[in-house]
């Protein structure tokens, strides 16, 4: 059984490499993580001032009376303002909210018709996606679904997009080659368009305009922050592997100096024993010699 020193070094190196792999771990998910909000965070910051705004509901029209009414008669915080306004309004008669909701039907359908005035006239797109920024080539597959849905008109979306799904698979590979070589050529294309795109200006103008440049900046320095904690845990592993590689490279000579040392202490036991030997030979030669003299 091993010394108790031993096995609570062992625990003790145990533990240090559970931390370490759990730090590891962590940074590592993490960044995973940050990968994927990083791919989808960036979308505008700022509002469009020309987009309609929506009417507040019934409840915020009633809040904001109920605050101005009581002002300077609840004294509390916030949330104790709210859970007051939340009760009264629970216990308001329903033709008093009328006079809440009527209005808000009204300002809601001019909303409405203001909101789809707005879509149609392409403004939103513009704001969401720069329309100057060119767009990505169809897939292979997104192009031959296309064509599929053509030639099918009367499927629904789900139900069509199965059967180009399976039509795909068993695609011959000459007509496959087809759109895969399409698909090559506007790839191409769009790389060339992209790059004078992002050349001319135009892409950092439309993040500014919409409040991307400020939100990329933080997500780089979070980015790098994220990476820089990567690289600290694997050079803190690498450090440990390579403490530990030393010391089990010490125990080893330590192992090996003991044995050659006990090796020359036998040897040396084994000279000191040869002339002892020797001598008591030749006594007992002597002896053997002098019994045979005697008559």
């Amino acid at each position: 059984m091993a010394h108790p020193s031993k096995m609570l070094c062992s625990l003790r190196l145990l533990g240090q490499r559970s931390v370490v792999q759990a730090h590891s771990l962590s940074a590592s998910r993490f960044a995973d993580s940050f990968r994927r909000s990083f791919a989808t965070a960036l979308k505008p910051v700022f509002r469009d001032p020309e987009r309609p705004t929506k009417p507040p509901t019934p409840w915020l029209m009633f809040l904001n009376d109920f605050r101005q009414q009581q002002q300077g008669l609840l004294k509390g915080a916030p949330k104790e303002v709210m859970v007051a306004a939340s009760a009264r309004w629970k216990a308001l008669p329903e033709t008093d909210k009328k006079k809440y909701e009527v209005p808000y039907e009204t300002q809601k359908q001019a909303f409405e018709q203001q909101m789809k005035v707005y879509v149609d006239s392409g403004k939103k797109d513009a704001w969401d996606r720069d329309p100057d920024r060119p767009k990505a080539p169809m897939t292979p597959f997104i192009r031959f679904s296309q064509d599929f849905r053509k030639s099918a008109p009367d499927l629904k979306m789900t139900e069509a997009s199965k059967m180009a799904a399976e039509s795909w698979k068993d695609l011959n590979v000459g007509k496959k080659s087809s759109y895969e070589k399409a698909y090559a050529a506007d790839k191409e294309k769009h790389a060339t368009e992209l790059k004078a795109y992002q050349e001319s200006g135009k892409e950092h103008a439309w993040k500014l305009k919409v409040g991307l440049v400020e939100k990329e900046e933080k997500l780089k320095a979070a980015k790098a922050k994220v990476d820089a904690t990567k690289k600290a845990a694997k050079e803190k592993e690498a450090a440990r592997k390579q403490k530990e590689t030393e010391k089990q490279q010490k125990i080893k000579m330590a192992e090996k100096m003991k044995k050659d040392k006990e090796k020359a202490a036998a040897k040396s036991t084994t000279k000191k024993e040869l002339p002892a030997t020797a001598a008591l030979a030749d006594y007992a030669s002597s002896i053997w010699a002098l019994g045979d003299s005697i008559p």
